[in-house]
């Protein structure tokens, strides 16, 4: 049960990063290319995951690109999710859990909502039958169900202040 609440809780902060925060940054900088072909790359690194082994090589290139792609609007959504009521505590977690993530963007998402909430995340996951080791960071809290609805709303909010920011920084460019 404590591996299917931490996965719960990180597929919950990625689905948020990469197919909301991330597209629509990559639309308010290059328009609707831009929202594509970072969901493309995004298909392709779920698709070709380098965990297996037939899409080894494709695999890393494109997990490689889709972090390169991911390291500003995840850092930026982090930041975000630590405005608020524990804003110290989640930056320092940012700057000491946060870098040594396997990808950056990523590492700064999880990291500072794992402190923010005193969440468990990170640590070992199965991919294929395979253990792997993973950084652990945020709190001690294994989540739970309630953690989740939590993390879903108050995700759902910063969403909002998200898509709020980002209009009004393209309504001042386009005048």
């Amino acid at each position: 049960m404590v591996g299917l609440g931490k996965a719960g809780a990180e597929t919950l902060l990625m689905g948020y990063g990469r197919n909301v925060i991330s597209v629509l940054f990559w639309y308010g900088l290059l328009g609707g290319i831009g929202a594509f072909l970072y969901s493309l790359t995004a298909t392709l690194a779920r698709g070709w995951s380098p965990s297996r082994k037939q899409f080894d090589p494709f695999g890393r290139f494109t997990a490689s690109a889709l972090a390169v792609l991911d390291i500003v609007p995840l850092r930026l959504f982090a930041l975000l999710i630590c405005c608020g009521k524990g804003f110290r505590t989640g930056f320092r977690a940012l700057m000491s859990e946060g870098e040594k993530w396997r990808a950056p963007g990523a590492g700064w998402l999880l990291s500072s909502a794992g402190s923010k909430w005193e969440l468990s995340l990170g640590g070992p996951a199965i991919y294929q039958g395979t253990k792997q080791e993973r950084r652990k960071m945020g709190g001690q809290v294994v989540p739970a169900g309630y953690h989740l609805s939590l993390l879903n709303h108050t995700l759902q909010k910063k969403t909002l202040y998200w898509i709020a920011l980002q209009s009004v920084v393209m309504l001042i460019f386009t005048l």
